[in-house]
């Protein structure tokens, strides 16, 4: 729009437009300026002179023309007058050249910068000078890695201190290369000695870098594990990984604790002690609750070697090759119960499978309805199928008939109302002793 012009106001044109220098009424209308020119002034539209001109031109005695091909702006028509240049071209000095790889000279390509060539429609970059970034999110709008802008003018990218990955000046590193540390603002090699982590690419806790492989851990710091597949994420036994002030560390349990969910609640102890609410206590031959002996099950005490009973606990016997797995004669191992435990069997049962199914009883009992109950001879050892029917009898004693009879070699040896034919035998009738 245009807009019009008044006798009070000679500057409220659009640009391209100019009110005529000898308005004499208002609401008269705006003027076009020549085509070539960006603003202009006189008195009418033939006698019009430009005051500036459009990018590509130059003023020359109150017209636009135009400059060389490869200047945006210049003061003449040479090629050495440029101000500044069209995109693909360098300035040097007052004159513009097409850019080319290895010129260390800043190419204009459209609004982007720090261009060395442009790409394809010359509005970006595809090379950078010096050490800018064609990678950056907006290419050559960053410097490289081990690099930083400085503050000079024009702005360059200079090399960052010695084992800096990425830094703020020519002294402050931001931060360390693999294997190096940050100390004091400058990244120094890790050592064995220090508390702070060592930079190995992403994994975290390291101590130092292993030296075929910079992204995995050697050592640890403060306490963390270097043993397991992937070391240093967890800690050491007797200690564990709390998040303190951000960052990962690993706090010691309680004293004898082996495992814990913070530095006052055990959940497993040392070799030679057991659990007592959140504690670990010694471990004693009169308590109930398993002894921690390494892997070893149903320890009271540990044996010197720490790792095998040296008693047991709730009846488990300590002979055999695994001491304390199997419980001893007369009980059986209750399943049920929390923790396992062993339970006495019946009575005069030898073995069962529980306080209700005897498999094997004393001697002089039978097996019925899963109970033990006295053969009826009570010089009877054992006897099958019913308990009046004895299959093995008692020393000095012989089965016969199903019945235990005393041996004898002579008659002394039986009651007075029995008679010695190698066994004791009771008269009848009128028998003579």
């Amino acid at each position: 729009m245009s807009k019009m012009c008044n006798s009070s106001n000679t500057t409220s044109c659009s640009e391209g437009f100019f009110c005529p220098s000898n308005v004499g009424s208002d609401d008269t209308p705006c003027i076009k300026c020549k085509q070539e020119c960006a603003t202009c002034t006189g008195e009418s539209a033939e006698a019009a002179t430009c005051l500036t001109c459009a990018d590509g031109q130059y003023l020359s005695s109150g017209t636009c023309a135009n400059c060389d091909s490869k200047c945006a702006t210049c003061t003449g028509s040479e090629a050495s007058t440029c101000q500044s240049c069209a995109n693909g071209n360098f300035l040097s000095g007052t004159t513009c050249s097409a850019c080319v790889s290895g010129n260390s000279m800043k190419c204009t390509c459209g609004t982007s910068e720090n261009c060395e060539t442009c790409a394809t429609d010359k509005t970006k970059c595809d090379t950078c000078i010096g050490e800018y970034d064609i990678s950056a999110t907006i290419p050559c709008s960053a410097c490289k890695a081990g690099y930083f802008e400085s503050s000079d003018i024009p702005k360059t990218c200079s090399k960052c201190p010695e084992n800096c990955a990425t830094c703020t000046a020519e002294t402050t590193c931001k931060t360390c290369k693999d294997g190096n540390i940050l100390t004091a603002n400058l990244c120094v090699p890790c050592t064995k000695n220090q508390m702070t982590a060592c930079t190995c690419k992403s994994t975290k806790n390291c101590q130092t870098c292993e030296a075929s492989d910079k992204s995995k851990c050697a050592t640890c710091i403060n306490n963390f594990d270097p043993s397991e597949s992937t070391p240093c994420q967890n800690c050491l036994p007797g200690f564990v990984k709390e998040v303190i002030s951000g960052s990962d560390t690993c706090t010691a349990c309680s004293a004898n604790c082996a495992t814990c969910t913070s530095g006052s609640v055990c959940t497993l102890c040392k070799n030679g002690f057991l659990l007592k609410g959140n504690e670990c206590t010694a471990c004693s031959t009169i308590q109930t609750t398993a002894c921690t002996c390494q892997a070893a099950k149903n320890c009271s005490i540990c044996d010197i070697s720490m790792i095998k009973c040296a008693a047991c606990i709730n009846n488990y016997e300590l002979t055999g090759t695994t001491p304390c797995e199997k419980c001893r004669p007369r009980f059986f191992e209750d399943i049920t119960a929390i923790p396992n435990k062993c339970t006495a069997c019946s009575n005069n049962c030898t073995t069962c499978t529980s306080a209700s199914v005897c498999t094997a009883c004393e001697e002089g009992f039978l097996i019925e309805n899963n109970t033990c109950v006295a053969c009826t001879d009570e010089n009877c050892k054992t006897c099958q199928a019913s308990k009046d029917t004895c299959t093995a009898c008692k020393n000095d004693f012989t089965v016969q008939n199903g019945k235990c009879e005393k041996q004898c070699a002579t008659a002394a040896q039986c009651r007075s109302n029995q008679i010695c034919d190698s066994i004791c035998k009771t008269c009848t009738g009128n028998c003579a002793v």
